[in-house]
């Protein structure tokens, strides 16, 4: 017993402290919006596809950094990407020069303090660039 004091004291000093990444309150609000708002078949694009497949049970694509803007909306027709969520400090320049030259292709659907969720467009709006 002895030799767990010093992980129960830890374990007591931290118990509420919240963990950097995915178990911050924004980022549950965003799993739980993802979750609730978009549809099962609902495509993705984020930088980190794996956790956000992982915690909201939904399609996701990585975006591509050495993409241009066109190259990225070529993916986003390629894969019918139908959403994307932008995090400040994790999201890429290629997507937020995406979105920046084609704000036209996406509409806000949902923001908090860490995140934004973008709806795309119809894919026959996409096509006509």
């Amino acid at each position: 017993m002895v030799s767990y004091a010093n992980v129960f004291s830890h374990i007591l000093h931290t118990e509420n402290q919240t963990l950097k990444g995915p178990q911050k309150k924004e980022s549950i609000e965003a799993f739980e919006y993802i979750r609730e708002h978009t549809s099962e078949d609902a495509i993705i694009m984020f930088a980190k596809p794996r956790v956000l497949a992982l915690y909201t049970d939904r399609y996701c694509l990585g975006d591509n950094n050495k993409a241009t803007p066109k190259e990225t909306v070529q993916l986003i027709t390629k894969y019918h990407v139908s959403h994307i969520l932008l995090q400040n400090s994790l999201s890429r320049d290629a997507i937020k020069n995406f979105i920046s030259k084609y704000s036209y292709m996406i509409e806000d659907d949902w923001s908090n303090a860490k995140f934004t969720l973008y709806k795309v467009a119809s894919q026959d709006t996409i096509q006509e660039f």
